[in-house]
This record gives C-alpha cells, sequence and structure tokens, in this order.
C-alpha cells in the first residue's frame, strides 16, 4: 500500500503541462536557499517523472500588483545569477562578509546544482561557463582565490568540487587543462 500522498497524486502528475509558482516578494532569491528548487524544483521534476517531458516551468512575478507577468524559470535564473551572483559588487560584499560571504558564494553553487538536478532544461552549460569565469578564472580580478584561502578555504574547495561535478556528469564541457 502507498502513501496517501502517492495514492491521492497518482496518475495526476501526467497531466500537468505547466508548473508556477508565485512569487510577491524579492527578499529571498532562487538562489539563495534550497527553498526553490526544492518546491517548484521538485514538483517539475515529478511531472517529468510522471508524463515522461518536462513541464513548462514559469514564475509569477507579483512584487508589483498591477504589472504582475509570468516569467520563464531559466530567465529568471539567469538574470538573477547575473544581477547578483555573478555581479562584482556583490562578491565585494560577500567579500567583506569574511566566513559568511565566502558561505554564501559556496552555496550559490548548490542551489544553482540543485536546479539543474531538479529542472536540467533551465540550466544550460553557459550558466556554469559563466560561474567558472568568475569564481575560478577570477574575471573581476577580485582575488578570489587568496580571500578563500585566508578566510574558508572549505568554500573553494566545495566551488571546484561542485564544478568539476558539473564535468563529470555532462553538464558542462569545462576547458581541457581542467580535465586533466
Amino acid at each position: 500500500m502507498g502513501s496517501p500522498c502517492g495514492t491521492v497524486a497518482e496518475g495526476k502528475l501526467e497531466r500537468f503541462e505547466v508548473v508556477v509558482h508565485s512569487r510577491s516578494s524579492n527578499i529571498y532569491g532562487l538562489l539563495d536557499n534550497d527553498d526553490m528548487f526544492q518546491y517548484l524544483g521538485g514538483l517539475a521534476m515529478a511531472v517529468r517523472n510522471e508524463r515522461g517531458k518536462s513541464p513548462t516551468t514559469y514564475l509569477t512575478l507579483q512584487n508589483r500588483p498591477r504589472s504582475a507577468r509570468l516569467e520563464d524559470l531559466g530567465k529568471a535564473i539567469g538574470k538573477e545569477m547575473r544581477s547578483r551572483n555573478l555581479n562584482p559588487k556583490w562578491i565585494k560584499g560577500m567579500k567583506a562578509e569574511g566566513y559568511g560571504g565566502a558561505g554564501m558564494m559556496s552555496n550559490y553553487l548548490e542551489y544553482l546544482w540543485g536546479w539543474q538536478m531538479t529542472t536540467p532544461e533551465h540550466i544550460d552549460a553557459e550558466k556554469w561557463q559563466q560561474t567558472y569565469e568568475v569564481y575560478i578564472e577570477d574575471k573581476y580580478d577580485l582575488n578570489l582565490k587568496q580571500f578563500f584561502d585566508d578566510v574558508a578555504p572549505w568554500a573553494y574547495q566545495s566551488i571546484a568540487a561542485r564544478m568539476l561535478e558539473t564535468v563529470r556528469k555532462g553538464y558542462w564541457n569545462a576547458p581541457q587543462y581542467i580535465r586533466q
């Protein structure tokens, strides 16, 4: 006998073509914690497992009620990455927070990975390439390797390990010298 939730949903998810999550606040972003990919991403993954193909996944942005709109999940994640996690001003702010900031930068990759696992159609190789360029190659010359070495070596190790795992799993084709 299955769980009560399993029997209620059984056969229903295969009918879903679209999944949507409503956002009425910008207090937490898509890449700030694991809640968003657990709930929205988890539902999208459940639908994909039942249907055999991914649903269209949207956010309804309702923080401005008079101009509420739908946004494609992949586009929203990309926009958040560029405006926050890959933005040198944000990274400088995280550096000013020391150990805690290093943890936030490391967590960003874990949450991006969560989206990769639950909604792979929305996390393309370019998102991983951009992350690599900013955090590993230090594209903005922010002295990130030294920062991590000084305040939280584990955070840099975690970032590098997550990047290597994306290569191992085939989500990103890293430059040849990394794969050796």
